[in-house]
């Protein structure tokens, strides 16, 4: 298995989400694509932390990605921020190395909460700006 360069994984990330956001905001972005869309990245998301994630191969022990619709989304097993505060390390489905950013929330409910980012989800974040 070959290990990608973050400018690796950024440049496939980036492949697969410019075309959406350019339709959205070019306003040729039918509902039946962005269903589409939608329903490709919950199949490769999820198949990623069931692979990559201890927390979620078992978390998500039952679930298979390929069967994978939105209408059946509601019935995924939630992530608490329990789950995050005491679990993070397992939880992780790359390198906390490969952070970009790591922040933690204020804690005005309780225990601070972990919040790590990568380069993918940096630019899908800073991308709309």
């Amino acid at each position: 298995m070959k290990n990608y360069t973050n400018r690796e994984k950024l440049n496939a990330f980036q492949k697969r989400y410019d075309p959406i956001t350019t339709a959205y905001r070019d306003l040729t972005l039918t509902e039946k694509t962005l269903q589409k869309w939608k329903e490709e990245q919950l199949k490769i998301v999820i198949a990623h932390v069931k692979e990559n994630s201890p927390f979620y191969r078992d978390h998500l022990r039952d679930i298979e990605p390929s069967k994978l619709t939105l209408n059946i989304l509601h019935k995924l097993p939630f992530t608490t921020k329990n789950h995050l505060r005491e679990q993070m390390q397992q939880i992780l489905s790359g390198s906390l190395n490969d952070g970009l950013y790591y922040y933690e929330t204020t804690g005005t409910t309780g225990v601070a909460t972990p919040c790590p980012r990568d380069q993918k989800e940096s630019y899908a974040s800073n991308l709309q700006l």
